[in-house]
């Protein structure tokens, strides 16, 4: 009988050890549980975060070419600019509706700077008079901000070259300017 109560004395601190040993491990796996809970939840959210921004990133670009495309007809479209010059409605109207929508477009996707930079660029333009050399210089710079706003922050281009791609004499005209 002795022996029986000696088994069941061993087996009852086995089970107790073993029991011991559980509920001493029990923190650790709950917590482990726990974090890896967070960690699939952490990389779900990146991944919506990471196509979220490439959808911005999409968006901005669009919107920055089609301000592009806008200064390009500025720039060169002849027929364009003689119906402005001219006044023509249809015209002007169109002009005004690309800029309203285009500067909402530059205020959510451009940064802070760039935003700054194209309200006192379409500022200086509307002044009557303004000196033209400067205002296409405004509007390069303006364009190589939005180049750093789509990714190139390190970019080592300038206004110039921004504006010798359309004009096809501005080197000529950066000397007559400086002379």
């Amino acid at each position: 009988m002795t022996w029986i109560i000696l088994g069941f004395q061993v087996l009852l601190a086995i089970l107790f050890t073993l029991a011991w040993s559980w509920i001493k491990g029990l923190p650790a796996a709950i917590h482990k549980r726990q974090e890896q809970l967070f960690s699939q939840q952490l990389s779900k959210e990146l991944e919506l975060l990471k196509i979220s921004q490439s959808q911005i990133q999409l968006r901005k670009i669009e919107k920055f070419i089609d301000f592009a495309k806008l200064q390009q007809d500025i720039l060169t479209n002849e027929d364009f600019k003689r119906k402005i010059a001219a006044k023509d409605p249809k015209a002007v109207t169109r002009l005004r509706e690309l800029v309203v929508e285009l500067g909402i477009g530059l205020f959510f996707f451009a940064s802070d700077e760039t935003v700054q930079r194209y309200g006192r660029w379409k500022t200086e333009s509307a002044v009557e008079g303004a000196d033209p050399f400067e205002l296409l210089r405004g509007l390069g710079e303006l364009m190589v901000a939005l180049r750093r706003d789509v990714g190139y922050d390190e970019t080592s281009l300038t206004s110039d070259d921004y504006l010798r791609m359309f004009i096809t004499d501005w080197d000529k005209m950066l000397a007559r300017e400086n002379a």
